[in-house]
């Protein structure tokens, strides 16, 4: 690729709302997929389409100002869930399962911080904006 085509791709703001809409498909692909609803697992592919559609993202992040303002707005979002389910998430769940004596397992696996960050990122991503 030549620079001016890397330029166009980084100042291009079509690309970067074209990522975000790949992320939300994959998004989705990947929750059903570990919801178990489909007979064959799609996660492989909704995990490669999530990380080519935030490399997307990322790249064009600065297009303009206001791809800027919603990258700035979903990566802020994404931020604080991450924090908060990492904090606190084994207090509650340990709450919990004190509370009602059901000590089975892990209710709320670390693992799914990633798709809670990403759901936190894309739903502040797309409110900003909605509203503009």
């Amino acid at each position: 690729m030549t620079s001016t085509a890397k330029t166009r791709l980084r100042d291009n703001p079509q690309v970067h709302l074209r990522g975000a809409l790949i992320a939300i498909v994959s998004l989705a692909a990947l929750l059903i997929g570990k919801s178990g609803v489909l007979s064959f697992d799609i996660s492989a592919f909704a995990v490669l389409g999530l990380i080519t559609s935030l490399a997307l993202m990322f790249i064009s992040r600065e297009a303009d100002e206001y791809v800027a303002a919603l990258w700035s707005a979903g990566t802020s979002a994404a931020f604080v869930v991450a924090v908060v389910w990492l904090l606190f998430a084994p207090v509650i769940e340990g709450f919990i399962d004190g509370l009602f004596a059901i000590e089975g397992g892990m209710d709320f696996p670390v693992d799914f911080v990633s798709i809670a960050a990403l759901t936190a990122f894309l739903i502040a991503f797309y409110w900003r904006r909605l509203r503009g």
